[in-house]
């Protein structure tokens, strides 16, 4: 019998002893694609204090980790935009599931630059516990529509510059020799 016990005990500490393995290796996993994520990763308890952020964040705030833990999210938004930031939180906080927003975040050395926000609420044991959140800088992308579109006003005007000075002209002068 004491044979037998010792067998079981052997298999489920060898059980166990995997399971640790693989949570410790999936813990090692999960804490090298979070620091090392190309976009802001981080978490925020209900009250909007940032309580994790990865090497991305720092970097584009522009801050050591310690000045950024604790501090409430909506401080590094540009002041115009700290209001509907509060009520946008305040909403997913609630439980809502709202799609991205975009908003202009402020740098340590005052500099504006835009960031694609977007935000779920994390529950554990039946609690609204804290916020999950991820955020992709927009900046060059934003600049880069902009240039887009000043491009196309510029060819639309040219094509109608073109158009009415070339066609149109030769048009109306085939007109004119017609009616002569």
């Amino acid at each position: 019998w004491v044979l037998i016990l010792r067998s079981r005990v052997h298999n489920q500490t060898r059980i166990i002893r995997d399971q640790l393995q693989t949570e410790a290796a999936l813990k090692e996993r999960y804490e090298e694609l979070f620091e090392n994520a190309n976009d802001m990763v981080f978490t925020n308890d209900l009250d909007g204090r940032i309580t994790s952020i990865n090497k991305a964040g720092e970097r584009l705030l522009q801050r050591p980790r310690e000045a950024i833990l604790g501090k409430n999210l909506v401080g590094f938004l540009a002041e115009e935009q700290r209001e509907p930031a509060r009520q946008w939180f305040g909403q997913v906080t609630q439980g809502a599931e709202l799609s991205p927003a975009e908003w202009e975040f402020m740098s340590a050395s005052g500099q504006r630059f835009r960031l694609e926000l977007s935000a779920r609420l994390v529950s554990q044991a039946g609690q609204n516990a804290e916020v999950e959140s991820m955020a992709r800088d927009i900046t060059e992308r934003k600049r880069l529509e902009r240039e887009i579109l000043e491009i196309s006003n510029r060819e639309q005007r040219r094509i109608g510059h073109d158009f009415h000075d070339g066609v149109c002209q030769q048009l109306a002068a085939i007109a004119y020799r017609m009616d002569i």
